[in-house]
């Protein structure tokens, strides 16, 4: 069958995906959720604080690094040390399994011993699992707003394509509970995608998720079925499709 995979992230970043997985037997088309724009941090001192956990790629920018430049700094994701390193600064803590529950484990079980002051880069669709955990520990953090995720109103993506590529599996990529509440919301990308009548032209519509928490949020919202392959990131996740 075929396979088509929607990409609902920011519309750099889908094209990106797009242009580096051009070889593979997979269509991949850009409709993104949302946007992000940046937001620059007001920080009083930065000797207030001895760590900085970043959370997200869309935290990582110079002006928000230059900021923390004299802080070590703990990052959930390879992919998100990666941008950080290539900007010039040093990760010194990135957890074996790259969830937030096991990142707070690990991290908490190396340095519960030592004075924490953390300051942690956040949007405003962040979760507060981070946030709450370090309080229930006792440990002194500070939030900071680094991006603001807003949702697009409309989207030029002309779906009605679709409904040429017939015997098709369609996947649409939901990477955040965020994206997936999005995704859901009345006259929302799902509500149009039932006004294609995808199963008259034998299209099946699949979810492709890599979070637990997403893949959670999503079985108590929809009977549709959701491939989840568990493994850390989203190109790893769009390889998982290729037979």
């Amino acid at each position: 069958m075929n396979k088509v995979v929607i990409l609902t992230r920011t519309e750099n970043q889908n094209q990106a995906l797009i242009s580096k997985f051009s070889n593979l037997d997979i269509h991949l088309i850009s409709c993104p959720l949302y946007s992000v724009e940046k937001v620059i941090p007001k920080l009083e001192s930065e000797q207030l604080f001895n760590w900085c956990f970043i959370t997200s790629q869309n935290s990582v920018y110079p002006e928000s690094l230059e900021l923390i430049k004299n802080l070590k700094i703990a990052c959930i994701g390879k992919k998100t040390a990666k941008l950080i390193e290539d900007l010039g600064y040093k990760v010194s803590f990135i957890p074996k399994k790259e969830t937030e529950e096991n990142f707070i484990e690990e991290f908490i079980s190396i340095y519960k011993n030592t004075d924490l002051k953390v300051l942690l880069f956040q949007g405003n669709t962040s979760s507060d699992f981070l946030s709450n955990s370090l309080q229930s520990l006792g440990v002194n953090f500070e939030k900071k707003l680094t991006y603001n995720v807003v949702e697009s109103i409309t989207t030029n993506t002309d779906l009605t394509e679709l409904t040429s590529i017939s015997n098709t599996i369609l996947y649409v990529s939901l990477y955040s509970v965020n994206a997936a509440q999005i995704f859901l919301k009345d006259n929302g990308l799902y509500s149009k995608l039932k006004t294609l009548n995808l199963d008259q032209h034998n299209i099946k519509l699949k979810l492709l998720t890599i979070g637990i928490k997403t893949e959670k949020y999503l079985k108590g919202c929809t009977e549709l079925e959701i491939i989840n392959h568990e493994v850390p990131d989203i190109e790893e996740s769009l390889l998982g499709l290729v037979d």
